[in-house]
């Protein structure tokens, strides 16, 4: 079996052992948010959202430009010379420009603030994403890993109940040896133990299965399955601290309703970058030109000439009329900030949806346990009471057998409402209603 179980007797020595290795749960959880396809995904944006920050930045920074053309035109002309007044001659026309420019965006309507601004939050808005994400896969986990908890603890009860089972085959076959009971009742209990048996087999197939895809999930590969801690049926393992840790929760917010909050924040700067289409824009330059001309027959060089300048100089260009395009993209810009206030809301909504709904069934299985805290009362004063009677020989062993086999089943049955309780109430956390 792909797994191991932690119960009540050797949970000290386990401890003692191990030192300080982490629980199932918590090396799970590790394996997931490292391992996990769209974690690196995540990770990605997030790289690339740095990228995009450092690009933003660096339009601030001067330009410098080079260029340069070179041409030659073949052709036909008159050289001097009396024996060449009626010959035309071969002659090429070469020309070659270079230039250096260096220029400052001074002003340009604050669009290159307002992309830095976009970038930034961008970024902002990938790390929240990240956060989503990795609080999607702790969620998933969580639910898995409960459930595979509870998986584990009906096996205990079915085991429970199979050694029951046993000890009564085992009793029968002595009454019937004594002739208290005839054989059509000892095979009763030979069909009950098999019965039971074969429940523990399927409760242990069905905890395989269930961890078997657990540890497929967390990305636990078939050679590292052995360093898997066991299960641990005793302790809680999904404290806050273990479940915030590298995680961002602030207190009733949930990262996707970040995100939205985030969207309203781009959107609002994509507003004020639209606006700077309607401004004018202004740059510094300076400029090194150099330049040269010749014009060579077959005989000598004509022309020839060569030039270098220089310039510093301002552009200042505005936009006055683009046939209204900036302004419906202004327009579009300003409706995309309502979208996102309106994405907001919703997401506002459904978080709390999930808050009240996980609240209610919290508070439903709390009343559970106590109700089951109350038979597990019972139960243990039953046992007293039969175990007493056992002892001065008032009541049969099967009495007696079938009382602890009672006990033990409910104890295991308030683990289970235990371990849902704590499943619940770290839910809660994670969606954002605790701190």
């Amino acid at each position: 079996m792909p797994f191991r179980l932690t119960n009540a007797q050797d949970v000290g020595s386990n401890t003692a052992e191990s030192g300080h290795s982490p629980p199932m749960f918590e090396l799970l959880m590790q394996s997931a948010l490292t391992s996990n396809p769209k974690i690196k995904r995540s990770l990605g944006v997030t790289n690339l959202a740095e990228i995009e920050i450092n690009r933003a930045n660096s339009r601030f920074l001067p330009r410098l430009d080079f260029t340069g053309a070179s041409s030659r035109i073949n052709g036909y002309g008159q050289a001097p010379g009396l024996n060449n007044l009626l010959l035309g001659s071969r002659t090429a026309v070469t020309s070659a420009t270079s230039s250096l420019r260096l220029g400052l965006n001074v002003f340009n309507g604050g669009e290159d603030v307002r992309n830095r601004q976009l970038a930034t939050e961008r970024k902002s808005e990938a790390d929240l994403s990240l956060a989503r994400d990795q609080l999607e896969i702790v969620n998933k986990l969580l639910d898995k890993y409960a459930e595979a908890k509870d998986l584990a603890y009906k096996v205990e009860i079915a085991k429970s109940k199979a050694k029951f089972a046993s000890e009564k085959k085992k009793l029968a076959e002595t009454q019937l040896r004594q002739g208290r009971v005839s054989e059509f009742k000892q095979q009763e209990t030979v069909l009950e133990a098999e019965l039971k048996n074969s429940e523990l087999q399927i409760a242990v197939d069905k905890l395989s299965s269930e961890m078997s895809s657990i540890l497929a999930y967390a990305g636990v590969t078939e050679a590292s399955r052995d360093k898997v801690p066991p299960m641990d049926l005793v302790h809680v393992e999904y404290e806050s601290e273990l479940l915030t840790q590298g995680l961002t929760i602030p207190a009733g917010v949930t990262p996707t309703e970040q995100i939205a909050q985030s969207k309203i924040t781009q959107a609002d700067i994509e507003v004020r970058k639209a606006y700077s289409r309607f401004s004018p824009k202004a740059e510094i330059f300076m400029e090194i030109a150099e330049g040269a001309l010749s014009d060579k027959s077959i005989y000598y060089t004509l022309v020839h000439q060569s030039k270098q300048t220089s310039s510093v100089g301002v552009t200042l260009s505005w936009n006055l009329f683009d046939g209204l395009d900036s302004t419906y993209h202004l327009s579009g810009k300003k409706q995309e900030v309502d979208n996102a206030m309106d994405a907001l809301d919703i997401a506002r909504d459904e978080a709390h949806q999930v808050r009240i709904e996980t609240q209610f069934h919290l508070s439903q299985r709390v009343s559970e346990l106590r109700v089951a805290d109350s038979k597990l009362s019972l139960l243990e004063k039953k046992l007293k009471l039969v175990a007493l009677e056992y002892q001065y020989g008032r009541a049969p062993e099967i009495d007696y057998l079938e009382a602890v086999t009672g006990l033990e089943e409910q104890r295991f049955e308030n683990k289970i409402i235990e371990n849902d309780i704590s499943r619940l109430k770290a839910k809660m956390l994670l969606h954002g209603a605790a701190k």
